[in-house]
């Protein structure tokens, strides 16, 4: 079997820049890779070390919890659409958002569901019951109120510290 033998290329930075300049004017990077022999990690890296500011910008972009729910909240209060919020963060589509808005529905039924009572099995509710079921409701509110805030302190912590502090699903418990 015949072995491929690599060797390193080096470039002058002129034509790294002028690489990296056709790469931001729209040059797809396979066509690029192929006429200058690089690989994709090289190409990477120089628009990484050399590139605009700009294209640096246009870059993806992640978002925390705490910021996507921020983004979620302005488009069910009516303040953005959808494709505003895209084009203002920066966001590469629409289903990401979709996505996102999918995430927070699951993560709001969760909290409601664990919460709800069973009413079909309620027979009659007696004024005191009415009251308690009053004070309950309320109760249940703010539980789903104090979630909602401590998971934005840990979101905001993880950001802050840069540390993962929710337990991730699959760790080892000793």
């Amino acid at each position: 079997m015949e072995e491929k033998k690599v060797t390193k290329r080096y470039f002058d930075k002129r034509v790294i820049a002028e690489i990296v300049k056709q790469v931001e004017e729209g040059v797809p990077r396979k066509e690029l890779n192929e006429k200058y022999d690089l690989g994709k990690s090289t190409l990477d890296g120089w628009l990484r070390d050399y590139g605009s500011n700009l294209y640096k910008k246009i870059k993806k972009v992640s978002f925390s919890n705490l910021e996507k729910r921020k983004i979620i909240g302005q488009i069910e209060r009516g303040q953005l659409t959808k494709n505003e919020v895209q084009k203002l963060y920066n966001i590469k589509s629409v289903s990401t958002i979709n996505e996102w808005i999918r995430q927070s529905k699951v993560e709001k039924c969760i909290l409601t569901d664990e919460n709800q009572v069973d009413m079909g099995n309620v027979k009659k509710i007696s004024p005191q019951n009415a009251e308690l079921e009053i004070n309950s409701s309320k109760a249940l509110e703010d539980a789903r109120l104090k979630i909602e805030a401590l998971n934005t302190m840990i979101d905001l912590a993880e950001q802050e510290f840069k540390i993962n502090i929710r337990k991730k699903s699959g760790t080892k418990q000793f």
